[in-house]
């Protein structure tokens, strides 16, 4: 079998090796924005949709 490297962004990284640490968990938009980009949903949470479609 074969293998692909891919190159993700620091922020694609990090949420998807925190939904791979959180399988069947239900987690909220605003929960993903705040544990990935540390803060409050002050700023647009549909990023965090648009780095999910990217991965």
């Amino acid at each position: 079998m074969g293998s692909t490297s891919i190159s993700l962004s620091k922020k694609e990284f990090s949420l998807l090796s925190y939904m791979a640490q959180n399988v069947n968990r239900v987690i909220s938009v605003d929960t993903l924005f705040q544990i990935i980009w540390g803060m409050e949903s002050l700023e647009d949470t549909r990023t965090v949709a648009v780095h999910i479609s990217n991965l």
